[in-house]
């Protein structure tokens, strides 16, 4: 019983409800990973003490001394920008100022339908939406399939069209309901007997007068262009970062086998002082060689082990022959005032 009672606890301890957010927790959070800038001394060291957070108006190379990868990625929406700014004054303002201003979206459409027998043709109105149809929107109005007068690119749907069928429908039917458009995708076979036509109305039908192949050549090369510029000024960039970023400091060269004489007892200063020979010297740190400190460890470990088993030898057997302080005994007792010390032992 006490096993499930202490089961049943631990159950309901890992189920229990999270702490609820701190405001204050996230925001002491974010502060310490929000990138920041640093003052500099005169040996072009950063102060740590003089954080403070990069202004709105810092440049990306400004940045890049504290992250290369983050003002390159502010360069790369610099760039896209200009690209879509120069793309949309070269190849898009002009095709959107056209479709603005001749635009004649109207869902209404004619059915034109000609006698066979004699040639009377019978035209009646029609509306694609019904009855509750409404006028295109503003979007599709600047849209490229807004230009009525490319049957290319004209929407059949949102353009007034013809829709022409050469039967002998009474005048009494509805041809709205009785001659579909063949372009319908949900018309029966015995509605495609008699579907009509479509084309846009003859009046609204013109040349272009700007080629697009024009448009779309020009907007190719530009394209390309960037690209080319892109890459050079990203390397550009990256490499004036480095130069400014990087320097001598930034590297650390171990230097092996100080102190390895009794007779250099070099300090910090002294060998930062000897090094500043070759360049900038930014700090100097000792380090233990920690593979060699340890072996050194276990072979003293095992000359202490050896040590203490020849002491007792000796002893046991000076005390089995009665002899006291023989030779053999002097020889290790004065072994073991030796090795009292660690320094004297290695």
């Amino acid at each position: 019983a006490r096993e499930r009672r202490f089961g049943r606890a631990s159950r309901r301890n890992s189920l229990a409800m999270p702490r609820r957010a701190s405001m204050r927790v996230a925001q002491e959070r974010a502060a310490k990973k929000r990138l920041q800038r640093y003052d500099e001394d005169e040996r072009g060291i950063y102060i740590l003490e003089s954080a403070h957070p990069y202004k709105l108006t810092a440049s990306h190379r400004d940045i890049g001394e504290q992250s290369v990868g983050l003002a390159l990625y502010f360069d790369t929406i610099m760039h896209f920008a200009l690209l879509m700014a120069f793309l949309f004054a070269l190849v898009g303002a002009f095709p959107l100022y056209h479709n603005l201003t001749t635009v004649e979206l109207d869902t209404q459409y004619e059915v034109m339908r000609v006698d066979p027998f004699t040639g009377v043709t019978l035209t009646q109105s029609c509306d694609k939406a019904g009855d509750a149809g409404s006028s295109p929107s503003l979007i599709l109005a600047s849209s490229l399939g807004s230009d009525c007068s490319d049957p290319y690119v004209a929407s059949f749907y949102n353009c007034p069209t013809q829709c022409f069928v050469e039967a002998d429908t009474p005048d009494s039917e509805d041809f709205c309901a009785t001659h579909l458009p063949c372009g319908l995708s949900a018309i029966t076979d015995e509605e495609k007997t008699l579907c009509c036509e479509e084309r846009l109305r003859d009046k609204l039908v013109d040349d272009v007068h700007a080629p697009r192949w024009i448009l779309s050549l020009s907007a190719m090369v530009v394209i390309l262009v960037w690209t080319l510029n892109y890459h050079k000024q990203q390397l550009v960039t990256a490499q004036e970062i480095n130069a400014r970023s990087v320097t001598v400091g930034d590297y650390t060269v171990a230097v092996a086998g100080v102190d390895a004489d009794d007779k250099i007892d070099a300090t910090r200063e002294e060998l930062a002082k000897h090094m500043a020979h070759y360049g900038e010297v930014a700090s100097v740190v000792f380090t233990k060689n920690i593979g060699t400190l340890l072996f050194v460890e276990r072979k003293l470990a095992t000359l202490k082990m050896r040590l203490a088993e020849a002491k007792a030898w000796a002893e046991d057997g000076a005390e089995r022959h009665g002899r006291r302080d023989g030779f053999v005994a002097k020889m290790f007792k004065s072994a073991a005032g030796l090795g009292r010390g660690d320094d004297a032992a290695v």
